[in-house]
């Protein structure tokens, strides 16, 4: 009798590890998520603002929207989250200062925990450019032949050059994208990474 508690009381402790270490590293996930995303859009903001793009009275509501809506669809690409009616994305802008160079945001997500709870992922992004110190760098992100994204990443590098985030994941029907790897390897990369003048990446797909 003795063991079968045991037993019992051992499947019990083991359930609850597994459902503990899942629940982590899926808060982990989500927040490289929405890291890698917020960076992507944000590095697309930081161009704008050098670029004059960004007038000094451009309203924090309408930023604030904007960005939300450019996180949503680098998002919208995961298929999980057709299942998540508890799913929201919140933008808060932190700090914008046009003369300064500097733009601060916060995105929440907002997502159905295991136990149908809702589970919150916080991520908090600010950038500061020195307009005399900017680099670029040019990356192509392709499926086979065919260029998926192209960017123009800004910013100020160190010596290995500008940390680099990768776009939303591509989406083809009946394949399952596996990572990226740079044009010419096999290897995966591993994001983020840093580059120095340009780089071109090959989806891998199964």
């Amino acid at each position: 009798m003795k063991q079968i508690v045991f037993g019992v009381v051992s499947l019990g402790i083991i359930a609850c590890i597994t459902a503990i270490v899942m629940v982590v590293e899926t808060m982990d996930i989500r927040e490289t998520q929405l890291k890698s995303h917020l960076s992507g859009v944000m590095n697309a903001y930081m161009e704008k603002l050098v670029a004059g793009e960004l007038p000094p009275d451009y309203s924090i509501e309408i930023l604030e929207q904007n960005i939300r809506d450019e996180l949503w669809v680098d998002i919208d690409g995961d298929e999980n989250l057709a299942k998540d009616d508890k799913f929201e994305l919140d933008v808060d802008i932190i700090e914008f200062d046009y003369e300064k160079g500097l733009l601060s945001v916060q995105a929440i997500e907002h997502y159905a925990k295991l136990n149908g709870k809702t589970g919150e992922v916080v991520c908090e992004k600010t950038a500061i450019i020195d307009r005399n110190e900017m680099e670029d760098a040019q990356v192509s992100y392709m499926i086979g032949d065919e260029i998926y994204r192209k960017y123009i990443y800004r910013g100020v590098a160190n010596d290995d050059g500008l940390e680099i985030y990768p776009p939303a994941n591509p989406q083809i029907q009946g394949l399952k994208f596996k990572y990226w790897k740079s044009q010419g390897s096999n290897e995966q990369v591993v994001f983020p990474v840093r580059v120095k003048g340009g780089a071109t990446y090959v989806a891998v797909f199964e």
